[in-house]
């Protein structure tokens, strides 16, 4: 049985090909995200996102764990906003920070 109405403790914000920002409240949210508009489909977060959000959205899986998923997937992607600035600006998490490939990116809580 799918539960429509799972909502994570804190939203999770996006940035698409649009531009515009994406407010993201829950698993079924993520999972039409990265079923049809994400930008780099087929990555490995990507994958574990899909996965972790069929199980919330089926109550077979914990939300908070499809929660981290989906915020790994947007940051492999590099379409995570993670902070607004005092004057309205989006910040994004850089990903060019001249990390080897191969290396893992820290999660901001």
């Amino acid at each position: 049985m799918l539960t429509f109405d799972i909502k994570w403790i804190s939203p999770i914000r996006v940035a698409l090909l649009d531009d515009d920002v994406n407010v993201v409240e829950g698993p079924m949210q993520a999972l039409a995200l990265l079923h049809e508009d994400w930008p780099t489909a087929g990555g490995k977060h990507h994958q574990a996102a899909l996965q972790e959000c069929k199980l919330a959205c089926h109550e077979l899986g914990k939300s908070e764990k499809a929660r981290e998923a989906f915020m790994a997937a947007a940051l492999e992607a590099g379409i995570l906003i993670f902070a607004q600035s005092k004057g309205g600006q989006r910040k994004r998490i850089p990903m060019d920070r001249g990390l080897s490939p191969g290396k893992g990116y820290a999660l901001p809580l």
